[in-house]
């Protein structure tokens, strides 16, 4: 086989790997020559079942052969051609299939990455829990995430729907918390109905990652029974 028709192969298997959820988001992770070997490695696998599909072919429709070679003396392009579309057009219906679905895939990436913020703001996303965000500047803000991440991309921003805010303070770190934005949320919407329209966009705050000095997740009943004066 020329070396040049083994090309069709490795672009379908580098496409494979970066649209199908199952790879993508390890695939994008990849770099130079582990990059390469990855995808030739699925270029291979196409390969191999194209070749399975030209046997068939030849064997059950010889006269069907023998006209492609006719008219596309070249040879092994057929079997180059269909390991590639092998590999562009098996990522579309896998990823439909329950298990590979973006959400599930999203989620097995961000566990398999050992990022523990992502893991731990995924959880709460997910499973709908409040989190304590405390910046370097000691402010602190307590809430509900509301927006998932796509792990393809490094997070820059945390986008949260702000329940309660405070401090720490400078020497003991204590959390005291002055602002309570769940009473002002319904003052607001009592005052204004007009405001529900807007939905929750209206109140989220962003984030950066660089000013987050720690997150975790926040539980009201833990915090109350350590703090029964509510400071």
């Amino acid at each position: 086989m020329p070396y040049n028709v083994l090309l069709l192969p490795l672009l379908g298997g580098y496409f494979f790997l970066a649209y199908f959820n199952g790879t993508k988001f390890s695939t994008n992770r990849h770099s130079g020559h582990r990059l390469i070997f990855h995808a030739a490695a699925a270029g291979l696998v196409f390969l191999l079942i194209a070749f399975a599909i030209v046997l068939f072919i030849s064997s059950r429709w010889p006269d069907l052969a023998k006209l492609w070679e006719a008219v596309v003396p070249f040879p092994y392009l057929g079997t180059s051609l269909i390991a590639c579309i092998l590999g562009l057009a098996l990522p579309w219906p896998l990823n439909r299939i329950s298990i590979f679905r973006k959400e599930i895939a999203n989620h097995r990436a961000i566990e398999r990455s050992n990022d523990h913020l992502e893991i731990l703001v995924s959880r709460a996303c997910r499973e709908v829990k409040a989190v304590s965000i405390t910046l370097k500047s000691r402010k602190v803000y307590i809430g509900l995430i509301t927006r998932t991440h796509d792990p393809l991309y490094d997070r820059k921003y945390i986008q949260l729907l702000p329940i309660k805010s405070g401090y720490r303070a400078a020497e003991t770190l204590a959390l005291n918390l002055t602002v309570d934005y769940a009473a002002a949320y319904a003052q607001i919407i009592q005052e204004d109905l007009s405001v529900m329209a807007g939905g929750i966009q209206d109140f989220e705050i962003v984030v950066p990652v660089s000013e987050i000095q720690s997150v975790n997740l926040f539980d009201p009943t833990t915090y109350t029974t350590f703090n029964p004066s509510g400071a």
